[in-house]
């Protein structure tokens, strides 16, 4: 039944269209990547040991086999293994520094490739590949992700409702990150027991007024700012075309520099803590987690915020 009176809704309605407007909108990656597994009834599924812990959490959560497969220092999977049928590889791609040949060429090695294109939402998707994105790690959204794959699970996942997950977001935007971080950590906590559904209205409304081409602009702009301030000392050579996520600069000392730059209240995630605690000190995939500084270069930033940025970075670096 219509409802009809009452208390305003939230006001704006958008009507655009969302970038990857013909993939599928699920509530999260992970739950995208168990999308994908089910619909194509994989048994077994092959990790990079350079990953957080949700993805191995929602798998053992639905009673999927998973292995591991170590990672080089670029980042690149040195995966040897010979997939049974009913086996896939993850394939990550860090930090958006995958080429597109690259990626082809994983598809003709192990052919059931799953690509987790995470932390490069502007990439286009490539035709036979499944392909997994993350809204929420680009826009300040409480769900959504989009996942392209040539076969769907019997049936329509339920919608997502994320009313209750909106006080840290809107926190932020009035008053400041600090005095909502709390309840940022307790969203991220409910999210780990959410089964796949469909990406929820309010984030899918949001998503719908983007202006992606500026997003993307910013964001490269950023990305190339610091990379001319830092690229002499950054141990990564990256490619300057890709990047859109974050700016990876990998210095020896990463713990002590991302220390004092919170200090300095520039916040730095460590984005696989896990490895700190279940990997050795002398493996590529803990140095990469504890000295990779992921620096922001999103949307809220402008040039000169970068150029505070990286002189901050700088003066620590001489200091210690």
């Amino acid at each position: 039944m219509k409802e009809i009176g009452g208390y305003p809704e939230f006001e704006l309605k958008f009507h655009g269209n969302t970038y990857h407007n013909a993939a599928i909108g699920l509530n999260l990656a992970r739950n995208a990547i168990v999308y994908i597994i089910q619909a194509k009834n994989y048994q077994r599924i092959y990790l990079p040991r350079l990953i957080g812990d949700s993805i191995p959490a929602v798998l053992r959560r639905n009673s999927i086999e998973y292995d591991y497969y170590p990672v080089d220092e670029h980042c690149r999977p040195l995966f040897h293994h010979k997939l049974g049928r009913k086996e896939a590889v993850l394939i990550i791609n860090y930090y958006g520094q995958l080429s597109e040949p690259e990626i082809i060429s994983y598809k003709k090695m192990w052919d059931r490739v799953i690509l987790d294109n995470t932390q490069d939402f502007f990439a286009k998707p490539i035709a036979g590949i499944d392909t997994v994105y993350n809204a929420r790690k680009y826009f300040g959204i409480p769900d959504g992700a989009y996942l392209y794959t040539d076969q769907r699970v019997n049936g329509s996942p339920e919608k997502n409702y994320s009313y209750n997950k909106l006080e840290y977001l809107v926190g932020r935007f009035e008053k400041d990150a600090g005095s909502f971080y709390q309840k940022f950590l307790e969203a991220e906590e409910s999210m780990y027991l959410e089964e796949p559904k469909s990406i929820s209205a309010f984030s899918e409304n949001i998503l719908r007024g983007i202006s992606y081409e500026k997003v993307y602009k910013t964001r490269r702009k950023n990305f190339c700012c610091l990379h001319d301030r830092l690229v002499s000392l950054n141990r990564w050579s990256l490619s300057k075309g890709g990047g859109t996520y974050m700016y990876p600069f990998w210095s020896t000392k990463g713990g002590e520099v991302r220390r004092r730059l919170i200090a300095e209240k520039i916040y730095i995630p460590v984005l696989w803590p896990n490895v700190l605690e279940e990997m050795a000190e002398d493996t590529p995939e803990y140095q990469m987690a504890e000295n990779i500084l992921p620096l922001p270069i999103d949307q809220r930033y402008t040039e000169a915020d970068m150029g505070y940025l990286a002189d901050k970075l700088l003066n620590i670096l001489k200091e210690i």
